[in-house]
């Protein structure tokens, strides 16, 4: 090949790979330019998208809280301050199309931040999402036992950390700014209702408080305590106070732990005090009225002495019902004060200390054969029977 042939071949070349990298570069700033006008258009649209609305989910989260009878609108407001929507006008939209919502339930909840609307009405109906601290009361509690549950219970949450001296100050000293039943006369023993409730938040011990005896009202109510009263009276002869009913009640729950057998023991302590069968004095002769005197909790058995103690408590040498309440009833222990089981039962006699087994007699010869057969169950049972 000439001379002039190869320097015409070599300029060949290097006019094909200029025009090669030309064209490359012009894909590149082609497809570079789509990619901006893409990505450019895309948020521009997001923009538009969520001028009203969150579009794009968020991972991130915070906490929420929806005060007691909040409305859509305010769960709205507390949902936009917080970041969680964007818009208050489309959470209420949306909560128009959600019949659900309504249901959205006071308290604390953990929820994504800048989600639509939609998703956080569904998040804010999804119990998981709620932060709840319970407060678990068992029956037949009194209230010094009650007081140091709640105080554990609510220990780490917002406005927690109380204690059992102060939280015992206000249940005493304010009855009247937590709503105590008028029936109960000032005195609280009986009124806090045994249930599971979530604690108010932040805390607030009148709030808790409020909530136990709003629950007792409750009670009250759907057992017609009042009226139930005069009809009780009626069929006894006795002449009772509603709050003497819980007295009872209270009694009951303490005797015994199985529903039932509460009826029938209401209709011991109403034969022993009207003298139904029974000689002498009108005493109640129970062991549970002096406990409580004693301030003693988890032993079934009296000690030597006790029952010379001199105590309005003492039912073996004061007759009727004690003064308060000696625990916090249930439904089935005020349902059974007020429905006494017909019978003529002066004694009963709890056998088995773990399921509750109770007999009744109607003589003291019955009786003394069944406190023989409790007394070898505590040999048998020693660590149970105290």
């Amino acid at each position: 090949m000439s001379s002039d042939s190869q320097t015409w071949a070599k300029r060949e070349k290097a006019r094909r790979i200029k025009s090669g990298i030309a064209v490359a570069v012009s894909l590149a700033i082609l497809i570079g330019g789509l990619w901006f006008a893409s990505t450019t258009v895309y948020g521009f649209y997001i923009d538009w998208r969520e001028t009203d609305d969150y579009v794009v989910e968020g991972d991130e989260t915070t906490q929420i809280v929806i005060p007691e009878g909040a409305t859509l609108g305010e769960i709205a407001d507390i949902c936009v301050t917080a970041g969680v929507v964007k818009s208050a006008a489309t959470f209420e939209t949306e909560a128009a199309k959600n019949p659900d919502a309504v249901g959205i339930q006071p308290g604390r909840y953990n929820i994504r931040l800048h989600i639509p609307a939609a998703d956080a009405i569904t998040d804010l109906l999804n119990p998981d999402n709620r932060v709840v601290y319970p407060v678990a009361v068992p029956e037949g509690m009194r209230y010094s036992e009650i007081i140091p549950i709640i105080a554990d219970s609510t220990k780490e949450m917002p406005g927690g950390g109380w204690s059992v001296e102060d939280l015992t100050a206000i249940l005493v000293n304010d009855p009247a700014a937590y709503g105590l039943p008028d029936i109960a006369g000032g005195e609280p023993e009986g009124f806090l209702f045994p249930a599971t409730y979530d604690a108010p938040d932040p805390f607030d011990p009148v709030a808790m408080y409020s909530m136990m005896t709003q629950r007792f009202n409750q009670m009250a109510e759907e057992e017609n305590l009042i009226a139930g009263t005069d009809a009780l009276n009626q069929a006894t002869g006795l002449q009772l106070t509603p709050y003497q009913v819980v007295i009872v009640a209270s009694i009951i729950e303490k005797e015994v732990f199985a529903p039932e057998y509460q009826a029938k023991v209401a209709r011991v302590i109403y034969n022993r005090l009207t003298g139904h069968n029974w000689d002498g004095p009108k005493y109640l002769g129970l062991d549970s009225t002096l406990h409580y005197a004693l301030d003693r909790t988890g032993q079934a058995n009296l000690g030597d002495g006790d029952q010379d103690m001199d105590s309005p408590y003492n039912t073996y040498n004061r007759e009727g019902l004690p003064p308060t309440a000696i625990s916090n009833p249930g439904q089935t222990a005020v349902h059974a004060a007020l429905n006494p089981e017909p019978g003529d039962w002066i004694f009963y006699t709890t056998i088995n200390l773990e399921t509750g087994e109770t007999l009744f007699e109607t003589s003291s010869a019955e009786h003394d054969v069944n406190v023989e057969i409790y007394q070898q169950w505590c040999r048998d049972n020693p660590d149970i029977c105290q």
